[in-house]
C-alpha cells in the first residue's frame, strides 16, 4: 500500500514539471465588443455600419434592420447597434439586380436568364430565360417574391410582370408605362402588382 502511496506522488510530481503546451490565443474584443484581428491590441473606429460599396440602402419593414446591397452581395444589419446580422453573396458572372425589402430575396441576371434567390437558404427559387438586358434595365421583386416586374428588353416602353408561381409572363404596353411615370420602383410597383 505504501508503494502506491508512493507512485501517485512520483507521477503527480512528475506532471507538475512537464513542458509547457502551446500558450492559447489570447481572445481580444473592441469597445463594441467585436473579435479583434490576431496581433491587434485596438482597433481604432469601429466595424459596424460598414459598407462602403452599397449602392442601395433600406429600413427594412418591421424597422429593425438595414438592408444595403450592390454588385457584390446583400447584407443586413442590426439597426440599434450596426452589428451585421448576415450576408449573401451573387454567384459568380451574376448581377444582381433587385431585392426584397427584409433582404430575403433577390432578383439576378446572368446572361440571358433572369434568378430568384432565397438569400437566406442561398439557393435559386425561380429561373426564367429571356434578356439579353442592358445594364440600365430595372427590376423589381415583390416583397413575398412572387412576382418580378421588369422593363421588357425586346418591346420598346413596356414592362413585363413574371408571375413565378405560374411561370408566366404578361407584358404591360405603352399605356401602362405612360400611366405609372415609365419607371420601375416603389411606388410604380405597387400599382402594377395592384392591378395584376
Amino acid at each position: 500500500m505504501r508503494w502506491l502511496a508512493f507512485l501517485s506522488v512520483l507521477l503527480v510530481s512528475a506532471d507538475a514539471h512537464a513542458e509547457p503546451g502551446p500558450k492559447p490565443r489570447e481572445v481580444r474584443l473592441d469597445a463594441d465588443g467585436d473579435l479583434l484581428p490576431e496581433g491587434a491590441l485596438v482597433r481604432l473606429g469601429t466595424k459596424r455600419f460598414r459598407d462602403l460599396n452599397a449602392s442601395q440602402v433600406a429600413i427594412t419593414p418591421d424597422g429593425k434592420s438595414v438592408v444595403c446591397w450592390d454588385w457584390v452581395g446583400v447584407r443586413i444589419w442590426e439597426l440599434a447597434d450596426g452589428k451585421l446580422c448576415r450576408s449573401w453573396y451573387v454567384p459568380t458572372a451574376h448581377l444582381i439586380r433587385s431585392v426584397t425589402p427584409d433582404g430575403r430575396f433577390a432578383v439576378t441576371t446572368h446572361n440571358d436568364s433572369m434568378h430568384v434567390w432565397d438569400t437566406l437558404d442561398n439557393r435559386s427559387v425561380a429561373r426564367r430565360s429571356g434578356g439579353p438586358w442592358e445594364f440600365s434595365h430595372q427590376f423589381v421583386v415583390s416583397p413575398d417574391a412572387h412576382s418580378v416586374a421588369y422593363r421588357d428588353p425586346l418591346v420598346p416602353r413596356s414592362i413585363c410582370v413574371w408571375d413565378i408561381r405560374i411561370d408566366r409572363n404578361r407584358t404591360l404596353g405603352q399605356r401602362a408605362c405612360t400611366s405609372s411615370g415609365y419607371r420601375i420602383g416603389s411606388a410604380s410597383i405597387r400599382t402594377m402588382f395592384a392591378g395584376s
